[in-house]
């Protein structure tokens, strides 16, 4: 992926968690100047200093499954500069990216992503094409940013009221406002009357 990425693209900043590849990924990307790898954990990297050194980006990734929501969801809280971001992850977890909303699917990645842009599955990968073969299909998605998307007055408070709407999806909103922000009852029920929000939702 990397050495392809590499054939089209004027710069290539790759990160690999495992020393052990650093011989091999020398040699099949020694005839590419342009591409670059680094040895590390990305979840541990600085990326507001990172975004510094490069300016706008795109991430294209083929992540192990067990990281893809940590990773995306660094690039949606803190990322500025990222313009797009496509990887390959479960197909159930495409679903739910990019899932509409009043669907059993819509979850907080959704919201998460909607405030940040929009995602669509370009590819569906089934099973058959990996060996050895996985237990699941998988589906390669984009997620294209946009800045200012929703007119949200704080993303910090976005993020907390969308964690505390699925807080618990068999309570009522009411209720998970109560228990994730300690509000009163009254107070609750306030909040869902001046934004027009069904109070046994």
């Amino acid at each position: 992926l990397t050495r392809r990425l590499a054939e089209i693209s004027p710069r290539v900043i790759g990160y690999e968690i495992d020393t052990r590849l650093a011989e091999i990924l020398s040699e099949t990307l020694g005839e590419f100047p342009n591409a670059e790898v680094r040895f590390g954990d990305f979840l541990n990297v600085d990326l507001a200093s990172l975004e510094k050194e490069i300016g706008e980006y795109v991430v294209c990734a083929n992540l192990p499954y067990y990281v893809t929501t940590p990773v995306l969801m660094r690039f949606l809280e803190e990322g500025t500069c990222v313009r797009a971001l496509t990887v390959m992850v479960q197909e159930e977890v495409a679903e739910r990216f990019c899932a509409r909303e009043n669907t059993p699917e819509y979850g907080a990645i959704t919201a998460a992503i909607a405030l940040k842009g929009s995602a669509k599955i370009v590819k569906r990968v089934p099973r058959t094409l990996f060996y050895p073969r996985p237990n699941v299909d998988s589906a390669v998605v984009k997620i294209s940013f946009e800045r200012g998307r929703l007119p949200v007055k704080s993303e910090k408070m976005y993020r907390a009221a969308v964690r505390s709407a699925f807080f618990n999806r068999r309570k009522t909103l009411e209720n998970n406002l109560v228990a994730c922000f300690s509000l009163s009852r009254e107070t609750a029920k306030e909040i869902l009357r001046r934004a027009e929000i069904d109070e046994k939702a």
